[in-house]
């Protein structure tokens, strides 16, 4: 069986569970469904997920089997200062460091005025 896809917040919920119970399977196992504790939020997290479509499964073979962080998007604010930090440090730097710096920016979809744009 593969490794289950967990979203960041599940997977980090089911490594504070296991914390909790010793890593204990069967007792995180039963301990899902009896949902809210108070301040756990642990076990909240859990119980919230596990009620979604197949939830309760994917979190018992993730405990079976093993699991993976599903991939998240992020997002990155550059500012107008790091941009003119940027520009000067591209400015500054030999030529092959600056098709490097160009070829990074391409392919993260990032413009810079006065690098790559």
């Amino acid at each position: 069986m593969e490794k289950v896809k967990l979203p960041r917040r599940v997977a980090e919920a089911l490594e504070e569970a296991k914390g909790s119970c010793g890593g204990d399977i069967d007792k995180i196992a039963w301990n899902i469904p009896r949902g809210y504790r108070g301040d756990v939020w642990f076990w909240n997290e859990l119980y919230e997920f596990s009620l979604n479509n197949g939830g309760f499964l994917k979190l018992i073979d993730a405990l079976r089997y093993g699991y993976d962080i599903e991939p998240e998007p992020i997002t990155v604010t550059i500012t107008p200062e790091m941009q003119d930090k940027l520009r000067k440090m591209y400015n500054d730097s030999p030529r092959d460091e600056r098709v490097g710096i160009r070829y990074a920016l391409t392919a993260l979809d990032i413009k810079i005025p006065g690098v790559n744009a």
